[in-house]
């Protein structure tokens, strides 16, 4: 039975493969790393997300790329290395369906404004509109500059180490400052709630980025009932 549904899952590929054969002729146009047969440009993903990331910055970097590709499996990813390309790309009205990537995080913040794409989003969009208007804005400047303070001393503290983790305390002033500002609540320093909902985040982080480099867990059904 799994050599059947093995069989069934590669010919889907080859007759999806067969089907952009146009959308490769594009692509094959633009630089990436080397690409296997049919596996693409998988086997860089299969190591950890640290050393992958390393692999795809050095590579871009090494030739001062503005723009290169990675092709996995069937799965193609653009990636722009010039703000300027990405701000044309971002404030473009035409452009706002999201990848199939962001399907991947449904089961833990749903469909929301986030991860909606087209109409919806622009609906959504419009109803949020008013709560980032330069008025409202304002009337959060004191707590803005007062997590800013804090978060500089706590910078100031932490150059004193030989290394620091930035992304935790990154995570941990953000969470401070929108609670204040979005929800009203002023969160004491060392609240243990905050610091179990940080660990859960950067933990579903990890899982999302386990998910996304192992292209056969992108199927949603699939995924729960693996290890």
């Amino acid at each position: 039975m799994a050599i059947v549904s093995l069989l069934v899952l590669l010919a889907i590929l080859m007759v999806k493969w067969w089907s952009n054969r146009r959308r490769a002729d594009l692509t094959n146009k633009l630089p990436g790393p080397y690409h296997y047969p049919f596996f693409g440009a998988l086997p860089h993903f299969l190591f950890s997300p640290d050393k992958t990331w390393r692999y795809l910055h050095k590579f871009a970097k090494a030739d001062a790329l503005p723009i290169y590709k990675t092709l996995v499996l069937n799965t193609l990813y653009v990636n722009l290395m010039v703000p300027e390309d990405i701000q044309v790309l971002l404030s473009s009205g035409k452009y706002l369906n999201k990848g199939q990537t962001y399907q991947l995080l449904e089961p833990w913040v749903g469909k929301g404004l986030f991860n909606s794409s087209g109409m919806k989003w622009r609906e959504r969009r419009k109803m949020t509109a008013p709560a980032f208007s330069i008025g409202t804005m304002r009337k959060f400047v004191e707590a803005f500059k007062e997590h800013a303070e804090r978060f500089t001393q706590l910078i100031e503290r932490e150059s004193k180490n030989e290394y620091t983790e930035i992304d935790s305390l990154v995570s941990k002033g953000t969470m401070h400052a929108v609670c204040e500002t979005v929800m009203g609540t002023k969160l004491d320093e060392d609240n243990e709630e905050v610091g179990k909902y940080l660990a859960a985040s950067h933990r579903i982080g990890e899982l999302f980025i386990h998910q996304l480099s192992r292209p056969w867990y992108a199927f949603l059904p699939i995924y729960p009932l693996t290890p």
